[in-house]
């Protein structure tokens, strides 16, 4: 196991990548970097196992009143080794009011687990 980095350029890659899917809405793009049986938390639901119900009950609540998300890669801190690595970073993006389309400021962090497939 290693210890913290500030990155490692094969996850800081995963995440622009992933960052670059969220404002087109690409959802099934997205979808296919994670393992079927994905279990995340999130913003509008309590916890959700499966790629299906992230997408529906996270992504597509909230990707579409987002705006400019992006990962902060001074942020990124990696722990693991070849086959898996913890990934802790912070993200920042401009919400959508869902009310009335007021945008506001969101800060966030992700904390994400890659396997090597």
């Amino acid at each position: 196991m290693t210890s913290a980095t500030t990155h490692r350029p094969d996850v800081l890659s995963w995440l622009l990548a992933w960052q670059d899917e969220v404002q087109p809405q690409q959802f099934d793009a997205a979808s296919s970097r994670f393992a079927h049986d994905v279990y995340s938390f999130g913003t509008v639901m309590p916890a959700v196992a499966g790629r299906t119900a992230l997408m529906e009950h996270q992504w597509r609540a909230v990707w579409p009143r987002t705006r400019g998300f992006r990962f902060l890669p001074e942020s990124v801190n990696t722990w693991g080794d070849e086959q898996q690595q913890v990934v802790a970073a912070q993200w920042v993006s401009e919400g959508l009011n869902a009310a009335d389309g007021t945008p506001f400021e969101r800060l966030g962090r992700a904390t994400i687990v890659l396997q090597r497939d």
